[in-house]
């Protein structure tokens, strides 16, 4: 009589390397998903830093007088978008929670109207964002 050897399933030695394998690949992708998680947390509070510190420049140019000192265009009616390398007319540099945020303004003046275009720039993780803002100042 021969016994013939049916193998049906696996042995506990392969279930158990088959279930270390995939905790591996699940913890390498609960891994992934916090980094990504925490990046982009990280991202939407510099955001909300630089929106914050536009609408204070929004708020400040909008309560002063039309001939005031910060409100002075340098010449140049044309260059309401110069950013660095062009000659801005102000810039201006103001640290939040250890992040530099510079703040660069161009005024275009005809008279009785002035645009004023702000400018919001900050860098994370290598990269330069910017948020921008148009208002406009009538001679009262």
């Amino acid at each position: 009589m021969v016994l013939k050897n049916k193998r049906k399933g696996f042995t506990l030695l392969e279930v158990i390397v088959a279930i270390a394998i995939l905790g591996i690949v699940f913890a390498g992708g609960l891994l992934g998903l916090v980094l990504f998680g925490s990046h982009a947390l990280i991202l939407t509070n510099h955001r909300k830093s630089a929106i914050h510190e536009l609408n204070k420049y929004v708020e400040t140019f909008s309560t002063l007088s039309y001939d005031d000192t910060l409100l002075l265009d340098d010449g140049d009616t044309l260059d309401l978008d110069n950013v660095p390398p062009l000659l801005p007319d102000y810039t201006k540099t103001d640290t939040i929670e250890g992040l530099p945020y510079t703040v660069i303004w161009n005024i275009a003046d005809n008279g009785t109207l002035k645009k004023i275009k702000i400018f919001v720039f900050w860098n994370s993780g290598g990269k330069t964002f910017h948020f921008s803002r148009l208002m406009e100042k009538w001679r009262e």
